[in-house]
């Protein structure tokens, strides 16, 4: 399954196994700022809302086993 989401950007969704989601998309920035956006809070609440959207909360715990 693959939903466009820009004119040019592609996000593939794909379902391995019954219960996993796998989510890519390939973005025209440097790694280290994707990855940022990503596992940053404060980044992350500014980029995945836009458009009128608003997070109340966001919290990111990258240990393994983390929520």
């Amino acid at each position: 399954m693959t939903n466009t989401v820009r004119d040019n950007e592609k996000l593939q969704v794909t379902t391995p196994t019954e219960r996993e989601l796998v989510m890519t998309r390939v973005f025209d920035a440097p790694r280290d700022m994707v990855f940022d956006t990503l596992t940053k809070p404060e980044l992350l609440k500014r980029w995945y809302v836009a458009g009128g959207w608003s997070m109340v909360a966001c919290e990111i715990d990258l240990r393994v086993g983390g929520a």
